[in-house]
């Protein structure tokens, strides 16, 4: 490896992990564990000129050789600083999204708790950064002027979220140490009034200010399509291929409801698979089952390495923590640490009304639940995370592309599909979720390039992807933030797929699923084109 290059590396993460000290918690580094970032103009201003003169300096190494090891580095550096450029002086999020505020609050604390900290850390991290608590909101105050309509609603939603959350962080800090109870309640009660303030602000003070549109335009939507996504499509282009993937998945379904039962349409067979599902005391084992089965397939089949030391736990979202996960979510393991422990979080169905109980329930549905322990676990976010903590090379893993590991996830679906892993009312669920993701190309590029409005969006989400208005409201909340990243998921997948073809060709007798899936994994969470430039060098 180009030795000024690995330097400039690792001076990028140095001023980055300063920066953005939540992410630097939740890579496992404890160096900025106290803080929160500073967002005011000063502090902005001197890391834009810090990343300037880093960029230059990059361009100063030249070219290297077109998909060896150092032009992919060089690509991915210079991408992360024009990105950090664009967000900070074009999108402007600190000015614009309160949900950011609140974000840093939320992940700043969670990560705290969920990364391998030693008690000391722990403790000393929650303390701080929850005495900063009114300081970062009184900035957030300060700066915010014109958020979308959407984005204040959304932040509205997230404050209720977090009062509860950091009840129960107060609660946590009194178990661990209970002899620094009155000292907690102190600081708990700073950042409750703190919070508070900042519901207020939002309620009255930002309701009343002009709206900025959220879309992006097509001009910054094929902004990060290049420089995120390292693709050479534009919008027009990305829109084409959701519709094409809505319409060959729609055919799919069609075809396979009709081999389940003649004349029964995948709308009403969808809601008869929901009906088997775990009951609320065996939901836990049920999806260490599934995790188990899913992993004994792959092994046996040898369909990919599982790198030694690796570990996924399945357990049960801890309390503080299930006012904002209200089903499941995989917590990757530390990037930058040396435990590769991932944790699966199921959040219980506790609901004492039997209707409510049952439509949980039918979330965790048994076909399913199949499909969400290989897309969360083996061979989806778990392996791929648990190979990029392997990396040597740093920017392999700071730089996160939402189209190789959302892309990856959704490869991994089809790909057991493919191998007979599923039966067919599994099969109709996985390609329910692929029809539901063509859905986010569509909505994706449609919101930020085309004029959807949000309250379309979800009209077209509940109508196509069969989506509870409820589901498809927080989900376009979602879209109106992440522009790109919803596209990613199928987008991300049939790459991966056009490149396992190539990659078959090429190596003839030698392809073997196992050898792709190994070397694929082995670039990290990275554009998939520039792992198509390594092939074809």
């Amino acid at each position: 490896m180009n030795s000024e290059l690995l330097k400039l590396e690792k001076e990028f993460l140095r001023l980055y992990c300063r920066f953005h000290p939540t992410t630097a918690t939740s890579l496992g580094l404890s160096r900025h564990i106290g803080e929160f970032p500073n967002y005011s103009e000063g502090p902005v201003q001197v890391y834009l000129r810090q990343l300037s003169r880093l960029r230059r300096r990059l361009k100063t190494l030249g070219k290297f050789r077109r998909g060896s090891d150092d032009f992919i580095d060089s690509w991915l550096l210079n991408s992360k600083i024009l990105i950090e450029e664009k967000e900070l002086k074009d999108f402007q999020l600190q000015r614009r999204d309160p949900s950011l505020y609140l974000n840093e609050i939320l992940y700043g604390l969670w990560f705290i708790w969920v990364r391998p900290f030693s008690k000391r850390e722990k403790l000393k991290g929650m303390k701080r950064r929850m005495a900063k608590i009114p300081r970062l909101l009184s900035q957030a105050q300060g700066l915010l002027t014109n958020p979308p309509e959407v984005w204040r609603r959304i932040a509205l939603q997230e404050l209720e979220a977090l009062k509860d959350f950091l009840k129960d962080c107060h609660r946590e800090l009194d178990r661990m140490a209970p002899g620094l109870t009155l000292r907690f309640r102190a600081i708990s009660e700073g950042a409750e009034r703190a919070v508070d303030d900042f519901h207020s602000f939002l309620k009255e003070t930002l309701k009343k200010r002009r709206r900025s549109p959220f879309a992006v335009g097509k001009k910054n939507f094929n902004f990060l399509l290049k420089n995120y996504h390292g693709f050479s499509e534009t919008s027009g282009k990305i829109l084409k291929i959701g519709k094409d993937a809505y319409q060959t998945t729609k055919r799919q379904m069609d075809g396979l409801s009709a081999t389940l039962r003649k004349g029964k349409k995948w709308e009403s067979w969808v809601d008869e698979v929901k009906k088997d599902h775990p009951t609320e005391k065996n939901l836990i084992p049920t999806y260490r089952k599934a995790v188990r089965k899913t992993l004994s397939f792959l092994k046996r089949r040898g369909l990919v390495g599982i790198p030694a030391g690796e570990n996924l736990k399945v357990v049960e979202t801890p309390l503080f923590a299930r006012s904002t996960i209200p089903f499941a979510a995989y917590i990757d393991p530390p990037l930058f640490a040396t435990d590769r422990t991932g944790t699966f979080f199921v959040t219980p169905v506790n609901e004492k009304d039997r209707k409510r109980r049952e439509e949980l329930l039918r979330e965790h549905c048994r076909a399913s639940l199949a499909v969400t322990a290989l897309h969360e676990g083996y061979p989806g976010h778990h392996l791929q995370f648990v190979y990029q903590a392997n990396l040597k090379r740093p920017i392999r893993k700071l730089f996160n592309c939402s189209s190789y590991y959302e892309g990856w996830a959704l490869y991994c679906e089809e790909m057991m599909a493919e191998e007979g892993f599923y039966d067919e009312e599994t099969r109709l669920l996985q390609l329910k979720d692929r029809l539901w993701r063509a859905c986010r190309v569509i909505v994706d590029v449609g919101m930020h390039t085309e004029g959807l409005s949000d309250a379309a969006a979800v009209g077209f989400l509940a109508r196509h992807a069969r989506m509870a208005k409820a589901s498809a409201r927080a989900d376009v909340n979602w879209y109106t933030q992440r522009p790109t990243v919803p596209q990613s998921y199928m987008t991300g997948m049939l790459k991966i797929m056009a490149l396992r073809e190539k990659a078959r060709k090429k190596w003839g007798r030698g392809f073997s699923l196992k050898r792709f899936h190994d070397w694929f994994l082995g670039f990290g969470a990275i554009p998939v084109p520039l792992i198509e430039s390594a092939l074809s060098s």
